[in-house]
């Protein structure tokens, strides 16, 4: 056990679909061993870097500026980027936060 977060077992060969969008997408843990989604397609222009270790796991590492995949790596792209729902739910969500949040300074009246 590699102690990374059960998701489905998904590949870039084996993908699964996501909830939101149904675009094919597998689970690749960072090395703080958050499991993220990752579209499935190898992309030039990709900024996430995947590999597989001998266990099975895949994983993935953001890209610097510049930075190309080691020898074991490819490009790909992190689903947050291409995902149209899930980036309009973290967009209400992060909305709805503002919402709650107090302001910095209080109500000059109170």
């Amino acid at each position: 056990m590699t102690g990374v977060p059960r998701r489905p077992p998904s590949s870039p060969l084996h993908p699964v679909s996501c909830e939101s969008c149904d675009a094919p997408i597998f689970f690749a843990a960072t090395a703080g061993r958050k499991v993220v989604p990752v579209d499935a397609a190898r992309r030039a222009d990709g900024s996430v870097a995947v590999s597989q270790d001998t266990a099975g796991t895949w994983h993935a590492r953001i890209l610097r500026s510049g930075e190309e995949p080691g020898p074991h790596e490819h490009r790909h792209m992190a689903h947050w980027a291409t995902c149209r729902p899930l980036a309009a739910d973290l967009d209400r969500a992060t909305r709805q936060l503002a919402m709650l949040t107090p302001p910095a300074e209080p109500d000059p009246l109170f």
